[in-house]
């Protein structure tokens, strides 16, 4: 009884100093909690999301371009699950005439309606249109370009607006606030507009059965070749996981500094609370002595000290666990 006597003096007597060290550990303890279960909520929640718009194994920029009778010849390579035909090309934009052109890309879907791969979802508005296109949300967000802009693209004689009737998640993009273009949507007769012959694509993605990376690369070897056959080379090829989001190692980079961060502050917050229990175990040299003399015995002097690091340690879970 007298034990506990002296541990609730030296935690009552010394406000500031238990407070210090309660918060000290608290603020470890969430660091390592908040942290640790972000990463862990967002990369699950990474994954959802690229598993939600059913991903293409491979996708390939042509330097040239195909008609859908090459891809139906493609769909039947044997491994190949299916083709899916688009494009896409960079633009110059501007939302004002006096303003400075932008650079910017824009995609097309052979139908909007029936995607098969990477599918672009609708949040609002509607899918474009001969005379009106969409924009990317994140763009839209950054850019400031709502539903009713009007949007200047340089042409390649002449220079035309277009008015913004939608906004679409596009699933394979980056934000904009990192330096990525903004992106837009248009319609096949719209895309003509921009010198692409309707029928004719410039990208394609596939997909193959069963998955492997390995089995990917080589499927796309073999549509390489095909499309060699056709005189058309590929620009670019990009693979993807159908079960992890393309941008986990843009994330990941950041994540493990934070985690790392995290583990620091908490041990920061050991290194606090030793340092108060030295400086505490120093200036009672002579209660130590007082508690020997009197029969108390080595463990028993640790019991005292290490129940004060315990209630330390439990309040500042229950101040940080919520």
């Amino acid at each position: 009884m007298v034990i506990w006597d002296k541990v609730w003096a030296d935690l009552w007597g010394n406000r500031v100093r238990t407070i210090l060290a309660v918060l000290s550990i608290a603020a470890g303890v969430f660091a390592i909690g908040a942290i640790f279960g972000m990463v862990d909520q967002s990369m699950s929640s990474m994954d959802e999301a690229h598993q939600a718009v059913f991903p293409s194994h491979i996708d390939m920029s042509l330097a040239g371009e195909i008609d859908r009778h090459v891809a139906d010849s493609l769909a039947k390579i044997d491994g190949v699950e299916g083709v899916e035909v688009l494009n896409s090309v960079t633009v110059r934009y501007k939302l004002n005439p006096e303003d400075e052109w932008e650079r910017g890309r824009i995609v097309m879907r052979d139908d909007y309606e029936d995607q098969k791969y990477d599918v672009a979802q609708l949040k609002e508005g509607k899918w474009p249109a001969k005379n009106r296109i969409a924009i990317e949300r994140q763009a839209s967000q950054y850019y400031g370009i709502d539903i009713g802009d009007e949007v200047i693209f340089e042409l390649e004689k002449t220079e035309r607006p277009f008015r913004v009737t939608g906004k679409i998640r596009h699933p394979f993009v980056g934000p904009p606030e990192f330096g990525a273009p903004a992106f837009f949507f248009a319609s096949a007769e719209g895309m003509e507009r921009f010198g692409v012959e309707e029928g004719k694509f410039s990208q394609l993605l596939a997909r193959v059965k069963p998955y492997s990376p390995e089995f990917a690369k080589d499927v796309a070897s073999e549509i390489k070749n095909r499309l060699a056959k056709e005189d058309v080379s590929v620009a670019a090829t990009f693979y993807q996981d159908p079960d992890e989001h393309w941008g986990r190692p843009f994330v990941e980079g950041t994540t493990l500094v934070m985690q790392v961060l995290a583990v620091v502050s908490l041990l920061t917050s050991v290194i606090l609370i030793l340092n108060t229990l030295m400086a505490l175990i120093t200036q009672q040299t002579h209660q130590i002595g007082i508690i020997k003399a009197i029969g108390g015995s080595t463990t028993t002097i640790l019991k005292t000290y290490l129940a004060e690091v315990l209630f330390y340690g439990l309040l500042a879970l229950l101040i940080s666990l919520p």
